[in-house]
């Protein structure tokens, strides 16, 4: 986008990265991040997260770089005895309002800035630095005054410049307070924070704003609550972490602590993460307050509920067509024509492996059709199934107990029944009952630590 008005990505890859930064003019305080209630967070606490949540991920990776290539420039520009015009400068700026009006944003670089979440005056700097990249690649490369330099060679030139210069990071989590070193040049930890909670996705940061803030006040909750008792429950926090990826057949032969390297995390991390500490406090906060018989009254006042979610299941099978009411370049058929083809396969389908041939050849649901249309387990309020879905195969089911019993119902096929942009030929392949108490405890007692942790910090405070 930036291309025309100046050959240099830096800007755009800085200035309008997914997420957007905080700032301490946001009315909340000098050096507060985030407020919850009466509790208040700030941004050192903020960073210390960032830095183990995201330090060594693939972004921060990106981070990092992004910070070293802003910091060599701006260092270079000063070896360099190089100074930006700053009437030349608005007048760049003032360029890209107008390319961005043309592209038909009426509210041009002002809009853009605020649509993307970037400080104006951050961007301001960031476009200097981006045309001292380009005078310093012109110079370089002996070219005159105002002719145009590609991203390209800005790129190829300053990866020679970095790989003469040297680059070296020191090991995570930087405690003596450099994170890496080119040259002369350091990259401290507390600038890197900063750099972070810019390229950081806005609601990732919101998340860990919200997360530490209930932290703290599940802390107050519990002021007696030992350090060593905690620490107990934290690392079972963490073993159940460790169960449940030896347990998914994607993970399987790779250790644990591998699946964390490849994120960027560690143990340590992990026990440093506020979602992980709140977990593990919310597990022991409703130990100390439900028993068995609590629990069993818990379900009992909410029966309905977590009998939908949690109880009698039934295993899908389907064929999914697209349609809508009308037909056009997106939609194939109208909803009529799709229930009229699934009606015509019905004659072919003496069973659920007739209908999973089927759904292999014919079904239009990228997610199911590879496994020959199976679309899982679904439970009377299963929040990811379609209402008209799940009406339709649990009204099967009460019909197929009235004539005889539940089993009766596995094996049929039902519908064609109208969805969100299709419409479904489903089969019954199999019923799981309801779960023994020991199993339904255990949902109940998430929710109740769901609650507990909601009621402690509502978000909307």
């Amino acid at each position: 986008m930036l291309a025309p008005a100046i050959s240099c990505a830096l800007v755009l890859s800085l200035a309008a990265p997914s997420g957007a930064a905080l700032h301490t003019d946001d009315g909340l305080g000098e050096g507060v991040a985030a407020l919850g209630g009466e509790l208040q967070l700030s941004f050192e606490d903020l960073d210390e997260v960032l830095i183990w949540r995201h330090g060594r991920s693939p972004d921060g990776r990106s981070a990092l770089q992004q910070l070293v290539n802003v910091r060599v420039l701006q260092q270079l520009a000063l070896e360099a005895d190089l100074v930006i015009d700053q009437a030349a400068l608005q007048k760049r700026i003032a360029e890209f309002d107008r390319e961005l009006r043309e592209m038909g944003s009426e509210g041009g670089l002002a809009q853009y800035l605020s649509d993307q979440g970037v400080d104006p005056d951050e961007f301001r700097e960031l476009f200097e630095v981006a045309m001292v990249h380009e005078e310093l690649t012109r110079r370089a490369l002996g070219r005159p005054a105002g002719e145009t330099v590609s991203g390209d060679e800005q790129s190829v030139w300053l990866e020679q410049v970095l790989e003469e210069r040297g680059f070296e990071e020191l090991p995570h989590p930087w405690i003596e307070g450099v994170v890496a070193r080119s040259g002369s040049l350091e990259i401290r930890r507390d600038d890197f924070a900063r750099h972070l909670r810019t390229m950081i996705p806005r609601e990732e940061i919101t998340d860990a704003c919200y997360e530490l803030l209930l932290e703290y006040a599940v802390r107050d909750r519990m002021p007696d609550l030992a350090e060593k008792a905690f620490a107990e429950v934290l690392e079972a926090e963490i073993e159940l972490r460790r169960t449940e990826a030896e347990a998914d057949p994607t993970y399987q032969g790779v250790a644990f602590e591998q699946l964390l390297d490849a994120q960027g995390l560690s143990l340590e991390a992990l026990r440093r993460d506020p979602a992980l500490r709140v977990a593990a406090l919310s597990r022991i906060w409703v130990g100390r307050n439900y028993d068995d018989e609590a629990l069993k009254r818990a379900y009992e006042d909410d029966r309905e509920l977590f009998d939908s979610a949690y109880g009698e299941a039934l295993e899908l099978f389907g064929i999914l067509l697209r349609a809508a009411r009308f037909k056009n370049d997106l939609n194939p058929r109208t909803f009529e024509e799709a229930e009229q083809e699934l009606a015509d396969f019905t004659g072919q389908i003496k069973g659920i492996e007739d209908l999973m041939r089927l759904a292999a050849l014919h079904s239009e649901d990228p997610r199911s059709r590879g496994e020959g249309g199976r679309m899982g387990w679904v439970t009377r309020g299963a929040t990811g199934a379609p209402r008209a879905l799940r009406d339709a195969v649990f009204d099967e089911l009460e019909a197929a107990r009235a004539l005889g019993t539940a089993d009766d119902a596995i094996g049929r096929i039902v519908g064609p029944v109208r969805v969100q942009g299709g419409v479904l030929l489903l089969g019954i392949a199999a019923r799981r009952p309801a779960p023994a108490w020991e199993t339904m405890a255990e949902y109940v007692e998430r929710e109740m630590r769901r609650r507990f942790l909601e009621g402690t910090l509502p978000r909307t405070s």
